[in-house]
């Protein structure tokens, strides 16, 4: 059982929509939160809903799933794919990967944050400052992991994760599409499961299947030896949300023609999580009330 003060700390969860959307990437839950608890926090938060995983892992399998590598031993050896492990085994011979610090990816990683993330549709890049601000706060916890792929000596990626008692999460991970002919994803994933996975810790959890923007990013993990891990999905929303929502439905069409882009994928992305939620409800599964 999680602690509800882990569970409703600032760290377990991310902001999105300028704070006023709060995205779990705590701890992996079996059992779900009580709502009430939910709707206290968004008030302390000041935020309009939320969005979390439960019942992490089930056995008889939820509508939707995280990628999780915990592998015992974890090792290029212990990947079944003879093609998965000459591709890792080349990406580690053509990049460096080590820790680094927060101060130096706060002062030298923009410019491949802006290379990476170009790519990405509709997606709202962070300034220079609001970039270093976010990596350095990032940096002083002491929970916190960063690892850096270096390409000749130039940085072609980063992965920033957290860990959680025995677990690790990603919170995100970057690469520079100019450097992409070194595979820098496989030695980054790779080494961080490696050394985590064999320095006591029990899983490494890259997160969520995403609501929107499928990519290949499932094929990437299976060729790693990472796995699905079915779990549920859950969200609380401010009733004006939920209102806007329900019209939004209706009137879906018009919507898409008339919204920025932007808007159109947020909006794309909490019908989705809407969805899943009702699906997930229908589905008996663990639950715990909590006082908050």
């Amino acid at each position: 059982m999680v602690d509800d003060d882990v569970i409703f700390s600032e760290h377990a969860w991310a902001s999105k929509a300028g704070g006023k959307m709060l995205l779990y990437f705590g701890p992996n839950l079996k059992e779900n939160l009580n709502r009430v608890s939910v709707r206290e926090f968004l008030r302390r938060r000041k935020a309009w809903g939320a969005v979390w995983n439960y019942d992490w892992d089930c056995e008889d399998g939820g509508p939707w799933y995280t990628y999780v590598c915990d592998t015992i031993g974890y090792d290029i050896d212990k990947i079944t794919s003879k093609n998965s492990r000459k591709t890792i085994r080349r990406s580690l011979e053509r990049n460096e990967v080590r820790r680094v610090d927060a101060a130096w990816l706060a002062d030298h990683g923009y410019e491949m944050y802006v290379r990476a993330t170009a790519r990405y549709k509709n997606y709202k890049v962070a300034s220079r400052e609001g970039f270093a601000r976010e990596v350095r706060a990032l940096g002083a916890e002491t929970s916190v992991l960063i690892y850096g792929v270096f390409a000749d000596g130039v940085l072609a990626a980063y992965g920033i994760a957290r860990q959680f008692g025995p677990t690790v999460r990603f919170i995100f991970a970057h690469f520079d599409p100019d450097r992409s002919e070194t595979k820098p994803m496989y030695a980054l994933y790779y080494t961080l499961a490696r050394d985590c996975l064999n320095q006591g810790c029990t899983d490494i959890d890259a997160g969520w299947r995403p609501f929107v923007h499928d990519t290949n990013i499932e094929e990437f993990f299976r060729r790693m030896g990472w796995r699905q891990a079915p779990c549920r999905i859950d969200l609380y929303l401010a009733w004006p949300l939920r209102a806007v929502l329900s019209i939004a439905r209706i009137i879906r069409e018009p919507l898409d023609c008339l919204l920025p882009g932007r808007f159109r994928v947020m909006l794309q992305g909490l019908l989705v999580a809407e969805d899943v939620a009702r699906e997930s409800r229908r589905r008996p599964a663990v639950f715990i009330s909590r006082s908050g």
